[in-house]
């Protein structure tokens, strides 16, 4: 698929994806993402660590976004001139950009589930703030409630 220049953008997502899937070591999953929620599921249920959304492999959306920069930089290889901007590029104040994602890397209420355990304030080391998210009422010490990243404030 990536060597062909007539290659459509639903067969170079769709290869991309079996690649993956393939260097993923998963056999029984048939998309990304349900290996992705398999994964996710798997380490929830360890009490030892957090679970880093990085350590569950990229979503669907994400591998078809990298699929198409591949095939663009295959086909530009040889020789075949390619719009970037068909192929997971984006024009940024004046510079081709990746594309990273066009979707949420999960569930709002799933990313909503992120916690930090910080002892102090929920300054810059906090899981929540580095995420862009408020502290919750899941999280270890301030339960979102008495923190410097939490709607509610205690006085």
């Amino acid at each position: 698929m990536f060597l062909s220049p007539s290659s459509t953008s639903d067969e170079v997502k769709a290869a991309g994806e079996l690649l993956l899937l393939i260097c993923l070591g998963e056999k029984s999953s048939k998309s990304l993402d349900s290996c992705r929620y398999k994964k996710f599921i798997k380490k929830c249920g360890r009490q030892d660590h957090e679970v880093l959304l990085a350590s569950i492999g990229p979503t669907s959306n994400a591998a078809e976004q990298h699929s198409y920069r591949v095939y663009h930089a295959v086909q530009s290889s040889l020789g075949n001139s390619l719009d970037p901007e068909m192929w997971g590029f984006q024009q940024v104040n004046g510079l081709l950009m990746p594309i990273a994602m066009t979707k949420a890397p999960a569930p709002d209420y799933l990313l909503n589930l992120i916690r930090c355990n910080c002892k102090k304030g929920c300054r810059t080391r906090c899981t929540c703030r580095k995420y862009g998210l408020k502290c919750s009422y899941m999280c270890g010490y301030c339960n979102g409630e008495s923190c410097l990243n939490s709607d509610k404030v205690a006085l």
